[in-house]
């Protein structure tokens, strides 16, 4: 998982969600019912499709988002 700084990412708070772009495509995180992150990459096209409120996140880490 990277651990740089990820320029912009949408926050979907809802299903406590990221989408963010990074060099192999879009990738989408969750968190874990256990905590910790779970990768829910195949959906990020439906996360972002989703009626949910997004906000902008730009410039931040994992650990931020």
């Amino acid at each position: 998982m990277e651990t740089g700084l990820i320029s912009n990412a949408f926050v979907i708070g809802a299903v406590s969600a990221a989408v963010y772009q990074t060099e192999e495509g879009l990738r989408a995180l969750r968190l874990g019912k256990e905590g910790g992150y779970v990768d829910c990459s195949r959906q990020a096209g439906l996360l972002l499709d989703c009626p949910a409120e997004k906000r902008l996140v730009v410039g931040a880490s994992l650990q931020e988002i």
